[in-house]
């Protein structure tokens, strides 16, 4: 029997989350237990009804993915039949600025995995993403309004949590566990790539004084990588 037939066996209450819920994954592909408590509803309900909410989105190209260790839920791309071997609709764009954050975040998050699998967020100041991204040569590179715009962003996906005003010298990110989901190791060196690649092209091609990486065009990259 197909799984979708328990969604008649559902009260008119759990009909109501679940509908709330499908639109809460596919507009931010990430549901993080850990964030509040209607996340942490909204996760255990995934939780219980998973085989329902798969075979539910499979339909339309996705498959969810629940991890009780982690405390995430997923929306993600399966197989298909374009080139890249993705579902090619509905994938969020990011600017050359965007992925550069994204990459140092993604590599904060990383240095904290190497001492064993996170169960909880984990809390960098701004400080170290900037120095992060100085390693990179991107640190001047963003202004203030630039970088609390791609900030916004990643906290719409439920990546991070912005604690403080961007600019302040105690302003600090919460990396949610989600963080851990948002890059493979092949993804990220994809994306350092063609980040990197990016830039020497901006930079050859900037005036004397240099380049802003802010007002640029567009890289391709899943919202549920992001």
């Amino acid at each position: 029997m197909s799984r979708l037939a328990q969604l008649d066996d559902l009260t008119s209450s759990e009909t109501a989350s679940f509908q709330k819920i499908c639109r809460k994954l596919l507009k931010m592909t990430f549901i993080v237990r850990e964030k509040n408590e209607e996340h942490r509803k909204d996760f255990n309900f995934i939780k219980k009804y998973q085989p329902v909410f798969s075979e539910y989105f499979r339909i339309i190209g996705y498959d969810v993915m629940c991890d009780p260790e982690s405390g995430v839920a997923q929306l993600v791309n399966l197989a298909s039949a374009g080139e890249d071997g993705s579902i090619q609709s509905n994938r969020k764009k990011l600017r050359l600025s965007e992925s550069i954050v994204l990459a140092a975040l993604w590599l904060k998050y990383e240095e904290a995995m190497v001492n064993g699998s996170l169960t909880r967020s984990i809390i960098i100041s701004k400080a170290e993403l900037d120095y992060q991204l100085e390693k990179v040569g991107a640190k001047n590179k963003i202004d203030k309004t630039s970088m609390r715009e791609i900030l916004k962003l990643f906290e719409s996906y439920n990546l991070i949590e912005v604690i403080g005003e961007v600019g302040e010298p105690d302003c600090q990110i919460r990396l949610y566990t989600s963080m851990q989901f948002s890059l493979s190791e092949s993804q990220f060196r994809d994306l350092a790539e063609t980040t990197a690649q990016r830039m020497r092209e901006k930079s050859r091609n900037a005036p004397q004084d240099g380049y802003s990486v802010d007002e640029d065009g567009q890289e391709g990259d899943d919202n549920d990588d992001e």
